[in-house]
């Protein structure tokens, strides 16, 4: 569980990122892939309320829900929040990715993911485990999006509406 108070101070965050309305989000052809964050020193005061990377990626499943419960869309959906992590005394950088419309056309075959295999991906499993979240979202890697880097995805594991794509759509199967 998130303090509320760091969840208040983060949707200033988001406002200065210009995430703060989801709707600019859920726009038919919307496609794209944001930081929630653009420097670390927007971020680091949440330090004081517990793990730095633990809560950034709690507050980007926040968001990324948030998202997903005003999509009430009947073009095909997929959202999902990205990590890039660095490793050492650097932050994570939680993405939100999202994409309304067309997603077959768009990430069918371009998007290929698959089950953890770097220990960073298996870090942000863990810190997805760390919030009892492991029933609701699956996390898996992309090793294709960037050349040379592994970036962990974390996705619904459920439809939660007919036009919903989930994380597994994009499961690499001959992975």
């Amino acid at each position: 569980m998130i303090e509320a108070t760091a969840s208040r101070r983060f949707e200033q965050v988001l406002k200065r990122q210009e995430l703060d309305d989801v709707s600019v989000l859920l726009q038919p052809g919307f496609f794209d892939e944001i930081p929630l964050y653009s420097r670390y020193r927007q971020v680091e005061w949440l330090g004081r309320f517990g793990d730095l990377d633990r809560l950034l990626l709690g507050l980007g499943i926040n968001y990324l829900n948030r998202i997903v419960t005003r999509a009430t869309l009947q073009s095909q959906f997929f959202a999902g929040v990205t990590v890039l992590d660095e490793g050492g005394d650097v932050p994570i950088v939680p993405s939100i990715y999202v994409c309304v419309g067309w997603v077959d056309r768009r990430m069918g075959g371009k998007l290929l993911l698959s089950e953890p295999r770097a220990a960073s991906t298996k870090r942000i499993a863990n810190l997805v485990q760390s919030h009892d979240l492991a029933s609701d979202f699956w996390v898996l890697e992309d090793r294709r999006s960037i050349p040379g880097e592994v970036k962990a995805f974390v996705g619904h594991r459920h439809r939660l509406f007919p036009s919903h794509r989930t994380i597994e759509d994009f499961l690499d199967k001959g992975a």
